[in-house]
């Protein structure tokens, strides 16, 4: 259920930058 590609990229690129900092 994607509405936004651009915003699902932005959530993406954004738990990615949480996991390397929570890691």
């Amino acid at each position: 259920m994607v509405f936004n590609s651009e915003l699902d990229t932005s959530q993406n690129r954004f738990n990615g930058l949480l996991k390397m900092l929570v890691s």
